[in-house]
């Protein structure tokens, strides 16, 4: 597969404006190559870059210089399939370092109805698998629900996202 995504900041070579972009690469293992053209005309590429990192490149008059190191969080590979789903389905996700992981379902109305993980987990792909229950074991009503998934690293920083699923009987 090929994709190509064009993303500009500033206008010129005294213009310093900061741009972060993030790269979503899919069940994709690394990028085939990032190439960045500075305002001030220079080229530079990066081959094979793997997925779940941070690259940070600043230009300089002469050379362009690369950082790279793990992300500590990694979120865009939060899914659940089946979606919609009947009777489970498996809610996965990715940490690019050990963490404490908090995964909980919460209804429409902000409701939480079950704790499915709140433990520490290493690094690499995680899959859970939710059978449509609240934490005492009963089977939930048809509707829309909502998978929380927080994350402590070793900064400490907290970081959490949702995703939306549909049961449905």
């Amino acid at each position: 597969m090929h994709s190509t995504r064009w993303v500009t900041a500033g206008e010129g070579e005294s213009d310093f404006h900061s741009l972060e972009v993030e790269l979503r690469l899919g069940s994709a293992a690394f990028a085939d190559s990032i190439r960045v053209t500075w305002p001030g005309g220079q080229e530079q590429t990066l081959w094979e870059v793997e997925a779940n990192q941070i690259i940070s490149m600043t230009q300089s008059s002469s050379i362009s210089a690369i950082d790279s190191a793990p992300a500590a969080f990694a979120f865009n590979h939060l899914t659940n399939h089946p979606n919609p789903f009947n009777p489970a389905t498996e809610i996965s996700f990715i940490l690019a370092e050990r963490q404490n992981v908090v995964l909980r379902i919460f209804d429409i109305q902000g409701r939480m109805v079950r704790t499915l993980l709140d433990e520490t987990a290493e690094q690499g792909r995680h899959a859970v698998h939710w059978e449509g229950d609240n934490d005492l074991g009963q089977t939930i009503a048809s509707g829309v629900y909502f998978c929380w998934l927080s994350l402590r690293g070793a900064s400490g920083i907290q970081k959490t996202t949702t995703r939306k699923t549909i049961l449905h009987k």
